[in-house]
């Protein structure tokens, strides 16, 4: 695979992580899977680095940059890896700061500023200034993973900029070092002290700086944009004489790395937004929409965003988004404007939304108007469906990039900045220019500002669509001249758009932002190839895609056909990841666990993704896909599937690892962990009859011992307890004759180990009228399984044919409409999901159409006014954790629901991810302290918080037994609490 012709050579190579590994206590990867995960980000380039280090100190950083230098090889700064235009790669080092690096150092809540580390990410930045009532308003759509230091390199603006400006206008100071690792701090500077004899540190180069300036002045003026979003090239108007204040910092933001190694960032804050509404402005046509957005401004919101009807349509796909979209959006628009205001008035919020809507119609917009004038305002007080709309906005990138298909939307133009009176004509000529080169684009984002992400769609495997983009960029970046606009007006500059500088800013200016770097980085140790010396932007040696990709073509388990690519489309569903980072976010939802207990790169989804992407392309070496470099960063994902729905591209990676697994059994069979696992529902009858001797070894520290050691179970881990009297899963019909029919499905877990889950399911269903059907199957007197334990160690045709029987025995009921009602949402929901990846026919997908989880039937039939259920008040609070399926289904809300129609029962969910056992993984011993690590992110101590006499609830099996070990209480399951509720009173063991 071809890669810069700058990469190291082995032996300095082994000689630098040999030193690294000396010097520093943080990680030191140099394995070749390692140095593949951070040879991207989320621009169309990959660079392979000579290495990683993550330093623990901001001491540490500092002595590899140190390291790395004596030792010749270049330094890259990296924070969350989300850059879209190469900035972060390079074949060099890298320095990672996400990690460990992301305190706030200081805070002072009466000036309103605050010192952090550059690893800090912004959303977690600002949860921490919530109870200050303070934050940093610089809020880009990465918010939930970019971190500081990296909007400081690349000036990063956010939706909001219309009001609190871009990251320079809320930079403060900072401390950062040369490359020769003197220590500075640049801040706001008098000019007259800088231009003095007095001797300071860092005095020389200040003067220097501001003489450079003092000189420029006159050619900076007259060819810098004066629009807002101008980030491209050195901010050397921060230097001029007239610059207020004259402030270094200013100069290092937008440096992408290339000035100075940056080890501390003081910020501006802002008191937090108390009251805000949005206005939806509804446009049949786009280019109304963007000649209107010059007016809407005169209203004085601290936002206008476009989506587009592309951005619409792909929206309405994607499960999570789909309802808002249902809600918020009116008819067939061809775009949407989201206007917002945020006076700490909330009256007057609500009279400029007044004001749009009248502004609109001035402007001639009507509900029934024909399409050119078609249009109106949706408003929107609602600050849950407020926040809705922003999360669908902010996920704009992302849901641009969900087509599954070759080309994609790609980011090389995606935020020219131009005046808004020109910006409807400017989208208008965009699109003409697509059309020239045989393609169309994306449009969404900042139109307040005249910044808009288009993004034209390309496929970058193939070379005439490279030379497409290069034709495209450079009348694209021609016309914005002409409007006197910016090239590069948020994502900064990196390898996409620095070769071009020098048609936007001039030779002479481009001969001193050669000045600049000469004086900060004489040796070029820091990110070379960034704003200037850059290479040419459609070098495809530097591509993701380079001309010899070759995927590997191999005969896959799993149907992978609904993508495009080798191996059935397996190929095009790994490629579905952007690397824009998604699953790095810490809070919020249930993606990524595995992240959110290491931090490590290898153990999130786009880790991954890039992982299994490097070995179905060679990159990895022969016979990738079923090597241990592989497994190693699969065997921490507990298959949770919350990127299935909430990675806005629907990145799959329990689906993904299923398939490694199946290639890793056939090429090396299985361990004795992995049969005994697999084969529990075959061996589980066996196991009921001889229940005492099965369970003895939860009593002996010996066994326990011993079993660690010969399957690998952990000792600190207690198996659940086999139960003599498993529950009858054939045992035929019961309930009223005459009463609605439903299918109980009897998962192996709760029939082998907690029956009473089932009996108390039918005891709800049957008072409820409800005839419950426990069918015989259909083949074989072995009970019916989904084959989620098959799954889960790659035994793919063992699961088929477990499924095979349990579609036999439920297809006459699913024909006839019956409900297929399941208690444990892993088992149930193989059959909405897995189930179709095995098999496609009319019995299958018909039995998934049918297939609910218990809550889900119930919460159906109370909607309808059906069910009937004489339940009595508990006087309790219940504490609710749902199981990772349930939340990736879209199945977690009616579990509430149906809880809250006990009466007098509090029900409380808890904001939690994975709770770590997920299955057999955190019986692993290998992986206990893993499983431990996510429990204890906000589910153990969110139990062990509660009251004693408070309900734990929680329908995954492996959930409760997790709680159990973990917090020494009792879950249930919502079946046992509805009983209880009908009995009036607690249940009896």
């Amino acid at each position: 695979m071809a890669q810069p012709a700058a990469a190291a050579k082995p032996r300095a190579t082994d000689e630098l992580a040999r030193r690294l590994a000396a010097e520093v206590t943080g990680e030191i990867l140099f394995d070749t899977a390692s140095r593949g995960r951070y040879a991207t980000d989320a621009s169309f380039y990959q660079i392979i680095p000579a290495g990683v280090v993550v330093p623990r100190t901001t001491e540490e950083a500092l002595r590899a940059l140190a390291i790395a230098r004596d030792s010749g090889f270049t330094v890259t700064p990296r924070g969350g890896g989300t850059s879209q235009c190469g900035q972060v790669i390079n074949s060099g080092l890298v320095v990672d700061f996400s990690k460990h690096l992301h305190r706030i150092l200081s805070l002072d809540a009466e000036r309103q500023t605050c010192v952090v580390e550059p690893g800090i990410v912004l959303d977690d930045l600002n949860r921490q200034l919530r109870p200050h009532g303070l934050w940093f308003p610089v809020d880009v759509s990465t918010a939930s993973r970019a971190t500081i230091g990296g909007m400081a390199g690349n000036n990063s603006c956010g939706g909001r900029s219309l009001r609190y400006g871009t990251m320079r206008d809320n930079t403060l100071g900072m401390q950062a070092a040369l490359a020769d690792g003197t220590l500075l701090t640049f801040d706001e500077q008098p000019r007259d002290a800088a231009l003095s004899n007095v001797d300071a540190p860092g005095r020389d180069l200040f003067r220097d700086m501001f003489a450079l300036g003092e000189r420029e002045a006159g050619e900076i003026a007259t060819r810098f944009p004066k629009v807002q979003r101008r980030v491209g090239g050195y901010n050397l108007d921060a230097l001029t004489p007239s610059a207020a204040p004259n402030n270094l910092a200013h100069l290092l933001v937008g440096s992408e790395g290339t000035l100075a190694f940056t080890t501390q960032v003081e910020l501006k804050l802002w008191p937090i937004i108390r009251n805000r509404v949005l206005g939806v402005c509804h446009f049949g046509s786009f280019y109304e929409a963007m000649d209107a957005t010059q007016h809407l401004v005169k209203l004085q919101p601290i936002a206008i965003e476009l989506v587009d009807r592309t951005m619409i349509g792909l929206g309405r796909d994607i499960a999570m988004f789909r309802p808002t979209i249902e809600t918020a959006v009116r008819g067939d628009p061809d775009a949407l404007l989201l206007v917002e205001f945020a006076e700490e008035d909330q009256g007057e919020n609500l009279r400029r939304l007044k004001q749009l809507g009248e502004l609109m119609a001035d402007l001639g917009f009507g509900w029934s108007q024909p399409k050119k004038r078609w249009g109106g305002v949706v408003e929107v007080a609602d600050p849950a469906l407020q926040a809705s709309i922003a999360d669908f906005r902010a996920a704009g990138l992302n849901v641009m990039m969900s087509m599954k298909q070759e080309g994609k939307p790609v980011s090389f133009i995606e935020d020219c900045a131009v005046p808004l009176p020109h910006l409807a004509d400017y989208t208008e000529r965009l699109n003409r220019i697509f059309e020239k080169h045989g393609t169309h684009g994306t449009m969404y984002a900042h139109a307040s500002e005249g910044c808009l992400h288009v993004r034209p769609v390309l496929n970058l495997k193939l070379e005439k669509d490279v030379r497409a983009m290069r034709a495209i960029a450079e009348e694209a970046f021609a016309m914005v001249r002409e409007y006197k606009g910016s090239h590069s007006g948020e994502h900064g500059d990196g390898i996409v758009r620095s070769e071009f500088h020098e048609a936007m800013f001039g030779s002479r200016l481009i001969r001193t932002f050669e000045e600049v770097k000469q004086r900060f980085d004489p040796e070029g140790t820091l990110n070379p190839g960034k704003i200037v010396h850059a290479p040419r932007m459609d070098d495809r040696n530097l591509f993701r895609y380079p001309a010899d990709y070759r995927p590997i073509d191999l005969k896959t388990a799993l149907d992978w056909s609904s993508y495009t690519g080798a191996s059935g489309g397996f190929q095009g569903a790994i490629e579905m990841c952007n690397n824009n980072g998604t699953c790095r976010k810490l809070e919020g939802g249930v993606m990524c666990p595995s992240f959110r207990a290491t931090r490590d790169e290898k153990d999130v989804t786009r880790g991954r993704a890039n992982t299994l992407r490097l070995a179905m392309t060679g990159q990895l070496g022969a016979d990738a896909l079923t090597s241990d470099a592989v497994m190693d960063a699969l065997e921490l994902c507990v298959s949770c599937k919350a990127c299935r729905n909430e990675c806005p591209t629907g990145v799959d990676m329990a689906k993904m690892k299923i398939e490694v697994l199946a290639a890793r059994h056939e090429r090396f069979g299985l361990s004795l962990r992995d049969r005994l696992i697999a084969f529990l529902p075959r061996y589980a009858p066996l196991a009921a009859r001889f229940a005492p001797l099965a369970n003895v070894r939860n009593q002996s520290r010996l066994l326990r011992q011993l079993f660690e050691r010969v399957a690998g179970v952990s000792a600190r881990r207690v198996l659940p307890r086999w139960r003599s009297d498993a529950f009858d899963s054939s045992a035929g019909a019961t309930g009223p004759a005459g009463g609605k029919e439903v299918v109980l499905f009897a998962d192996t877990f709760n029939r082998a180990y907690e029956r009473e889950n089932l009996d108390a399911a039918v005891n709800v269903l049957t008072e409820a009228g409800y005839r419950v059907h426990l069918p015989r199957p259909a083949s074989g007197r072995r009970a019916l399984c989904c084959g989620r334990t098959f799954l889960s160690a790659g035994l793919v045709e063992h699961a088929r044919a477990e499924l095979a029987r349990t579609v036999a025995t439920f297809a006459p009921f699913a024909a006839r409409g019956v409900p297929i009602v399941g208690l444990e949402p892993s088992c149930l929901l193989t059959l909405r999901d897995e189930l179709l990846s095995l098999r496609n026919d009319e019995a299958a997908r018909s039995i998934a159409a049918h297939a609910v989880l218990f809550e889900e039937f119930l919460s159906r039939e109370a909607a309808a006014g059906r069910l009937k259920l004489p339940l009595h008040p508990l006087k309790k609070k219940a504490l609710l954790h749902g199981h990772c399926h349930q939340k990736s289904f879209g199945a977690f809300k009616p579990v509430e629901q149906v809880l809250r129609l006990i009466p007098e029962l509090d029900v409380k969910s808890v904001e939690s991810s994975c709770c770590g056992m997920a299955g057999a993984f955190g019986y692993g011993a290998d992986t206990f302290e893993a499983s431990m690590a996510m429990a204890e992110l906000s589910l153990l101590p969110a139990v062990r918080q509660s009251q004693a006499d408070d309900l734990i609830v929680a329908d995954g099996f492996s959930c409760r037994h997790q709680i159990a070990d973990g917090a020494k209480r009792e879950a249930l399951h919502v079946a046992r609490v509805l009983q209880m509720s009908l009995r009036g009173g607690p249940l009896q063991a």
